[in-house]
Parts: C-alpha cells; sequence; structure tokens
C-alpha cells in the first residue's frame, strides 16, 4: 500500500468502517461529528467552534490529480478492495454506491497497481 492508502485504512478502522456496506455520507459525517449540506456553491468544510459542516456541490468534478486520487481511494479503499475477486463494474457501482466512470476508472487504479506490482517484483 502508499502512502495514501494507509493513511485511509488506518482512518476507516479507527471509526470501524470496515466494510463496503458501511460506506455511506451518513455513517462518515456521524463519525465525524459533521453536519453535510448538498448546494450549488463550491464544496468546502467550515469549523466553528469546535463543530464542522461539509458542503457539497455534487455537480462540480475534482481537477487536481491528488484530489482525485484521495477521492478514488476514499470511496472505494484498497483494503475492503482487496477483499473482492472478480467483481464487475457494475457489481462496484452497486457495493460502493458509485457511478459507473468513477467505478471504471478505480478498478483500472487497482488493475494497474497489481499489473506494476507484478512488473517491479519480476524486474
Amino acid at each position: 500500500m502508499d502512502n495514501t492508502e494507509k493513511y485511509i485504512y488506518k482512518l476507516y478502522k479507527s471509526i470501524n468502517i470496515v466494510s463496503h456496506d458501511l460506506l455511506s455520507i451518513d455513517n462518515l459525517s456521524a463519525a465525524f461529528s459533521m453536519e453535510v449540506y448538498y448546494w450549488e456553491f463550491t464544496s468546502a468544510i467550515v469549523q466553528r467552534k469546535d463543530k464542522y459542516k461539509m458542503f457539497i456541490n455534487e455537480n462540480l468534478s475534482h481537477q487536481e490529480y491528488k484530489a482525485d486520487y484521495f477521492a478514488y481511494h476514499f470511496c472505494v479503499p484498497t483494503f475492503m478492495f482487496r477483499k473482492l475477486r472478480e467483481l464487475n463494474i457494475y457489481e462496484i457501482m452497486n457495493l460502493f454506491n458509485i457511478e459507473f466512470d468513477f467505478g471504471l476508472r478505480r478498478l483500472e487504479l487497482y488493475k494497474n497497481k497489481i499489473l506494476m506490482r507484478g512488473v517491479i517484483s519480476n524486474g
């Protein structure tokens, strides 16, 4: 696992989210004591007197590579993904409640990681 994957693994373990059926905005917001609001403006997190509120714009997509990379791993953590063998894209979409393109890209990232691991160990 790389550093992002390790961080996400430890974070999820610390809040007892260890399988895809527990992975939801409701569970995450409860675990972090954070209220979630959907709106038409830029996504943001606000803190006021030890209380957090997250404002999410579902219509915007992340443009930065690091944000995308984190999002793929946060929504479909490698340690959960690894337990699921031989799944097709539709099963992944259903289990993790994600859209087709997002699931397809995450599946590609996972397969590329496995391929690179084989190249490095054989090279």
